[in-house]
């Protein structure tokens, strides 16, 4: 399979049209092509997010939440998607919503209902934006009510770091987090009690200005028992690697995953050469073809570092203790005294005794006049399967600044910050690019982007003249920190990062938008907030 550009999700659905193809081309014995326009795929492709969210939450005078009863309804559209069917949503909402809070008193009712409008299937961040979108606007109002600060309401109501590990009501275990953490970095980092003493009100240039805070969990590298808990059977749930060192020294690595623009070929590398001991130039990475890789989940639902690196590592230790065994044979010492880095092997206290792995692979594959020690096999590869924990729980701090001109109600972002904890961070750059994608796409979707259709069921905006994206004029500067709480319940200590982005912006900024109306009594509960929704809350709240 060749690169394929972002997937989101869209491209984790298998689509009616596919098999047919397929069905086609046998039938015929020859080449079919489907083609398909723009229109036709916001029509069919799946859609998402139609979620309604009916909370009653119980909590007392300092703000402590002591129970949350949650009623919500999920679309499913016009028929089910494969292979995730009508539950993804409807459960994922229900699931996540107590998020990085100690909600012990905890009900849930979820429906997904069928409709005439496309089919709802995965989108980036699965039912995450929306239950959080519903949570942190309930913190807010808990704050506005009892004229606390939105802050001082969730550094109440988090999780202490004492208490990890912490199962929520749910059942779901969160092994570690960094949750005051991020929150008192982020709170830092935005000056949020100076921009908070000033929201609501309207400024010389005539906009209401306001500030949001998102502060959310993010389930990510889901494994077998995750994905069965949720109603989903089609998913394995783990992920596989096959490590070979060449008779050159070079490294082939074959990952049961298929990169859709998240940087696999540099992280996988990174993570090869690190635990074979060899340079990352010398490292080849094979995705995206089924007759060469292992089974495995591939790249969905945040979970490439966690199952797929989880994988490499451990197939990696395995042809790293090969080679250890090799190189003590040849050097006369003992495995445990051998250093692998940089593609050599040497002795922990001699340096200058060493061998490179380029001659122990030789020596693998009987290439020369070395033999091997008694007992070993002949080649130098190693395959491992690597099922992961139920869940494993990133966590993010997202606080955007506002401003909200109430002449048309148009909303600019102008100012973000995010402090994000994905465990062990490995390529601080791929990482931060996720977060800013992730953002934008959160924009758009707080901001704009909704299909729109009308009493008959007709969709209104299939085309991206109407179908309102953001622009990099609509993006500000996204601000970065990163705080590294590594996992223990997986291995190599990572957690999830692709859908984080857009998580935590579509609550941050929804925030903002209420903070800086919360003066004249908007009530915001619904998301886009476009133009005309703003500018209708707006003349509601002064009675017009």
């Amino acid at each position: 399979m060749p690169e394929v550009g972002g997937g989101f999700g869209t491209k984790a659905n298998i689509y009616p049209e596919e098999p047919v193809v397929v069905a086609l081309a046998r039938h015929l014995g020859r080449a079919v092509k489907w083609v398909q326009d723009r229109s036709e795929e916001l029509l069919n492709n799946i859609h998402s997010r139609n979620h309604v969210y009916d909370l009653d939450v119980a909590y007392d005078r300092d703000g402590v939440i002591h129970a949350v009863r949650l009623d919500m309804l999920a679309n499913a559209g016009a028929y089910t998607c494969f292979p995730f069917g009508t539950t993804l949503e409807a459960t994922g909402g229900a699931r996540m919503l107590p998020g990085p809070y100690r909600i012990r008193n905890y009900a849930y009712k979820t429906r997904s209902v069928m409709t005439n409008t496309g089919p709802a299937g995965a989108y980036r961040g699965v039912s995450q934006p929306t239950c959080f979108f519903a949570i942190e606007g309930v913190m807010d109002r808990i704050g506005r009510k009892l004229g606390i600060s939105p802050a001082e309401v969730r550094r109440r109501n988090l999780i202490r770091d004492d208490e990890f590990p912490w199962n929520n009501a749910v059942g779901v275990r969160y092994d570690t987090g960094s949750y005051h953490a991020c929150l008192e970095r982020a709170l830092e980092m935005a000056d949020y009690d100076r921009l908070q003493a000033r929201s609501g009100r309207l400024d010389p240039d005539g906009k209401y200005r306001g500030v949001g805070i998102c502060n959310f969990t993010e389930s990510t590298g889901t494994g077998v028992r995750g994905w069965r808990a949720r109603g989903l059977s089609r998913l394995p749930g783990y992920d596989s690697a096959t490590i070979r060192v060449e008779p050159t020294g070079g490294v082939s690595a074959f990952i049961s995953q298929a990169s859709a623009g998240q940087g696999h070929l540099t992280t996988f590398a990174q993570l090869v050469a690190d635990q074979v001991g060899v340079r990352m130039e010398d490292v080849t990475v094979v995705e995206g073809d089924t007759a060469l890789v292992p089974y495995g989940t591939n790249t969905v639902a945040s979970r490439s570092a966690i199952t797929a690196g989880g994988a490499v590592i451990r197939a990696g230790a395995k042809v790293a203790e090969k080679l250890r065994r090799l190189a003590a044979f040849s050097l006369g010492v003992s495995p445990s005294d051998i250093v692998l880095r940089n593609g050599v092997a040497w002795v922990a206290d001699e340096p200058e005794t060493r061998v490179s792995i380029e001659t122990l692979a030789r020596t693998a594959y009987a290439i020369g006049h070395q033999s091997l020690p008694q007992g070993e096999e002949y080649g130098l590869e190693a395959t491992d399967i690597y099922d992961p924990p139920m869940v494993t729980i990133a966590n993010a701090v997202h606080i955007a600044r506002v401003a909200v001109d109430p002449q048309d109600g148009r909303v600019a972002v102008e100012d973000y910050v995010v402090v994000h904890d994905c465990g062990r961070v490995i390529n601080p750059m791929i990482v931060e690019g996720q977060i800013h994608g992730g953002v934008a796409q959160g924009i758009g979707e707080a901001l704009m982007e909704e299909f729109v259709y009308d009493s008959s069921g007709q969709m209104l905006n299939a085309n991206l003249l109407e179908y309102m994206l953001p622009t990099s004029l609509d993006i500000p500067d996204i601000r970065i920190d990163h705080i590294e709480t590594p996992t223990i319940d997986a291995v190599g200590g990572f957690k999830g990062v692709g859908e984080s982005g857009v998580i935590g912006a579509v609550p941050a900024i929804a925030n903002a938008v209420a903070d800086a109306l919360s003066q004249i009594g908007a009530n915001l509960n619904q998301i886009p907030l476009r133009p005309a929704v703003v500018y209708s809350l707006i003349r509601q709240a002064n009675g017009e």
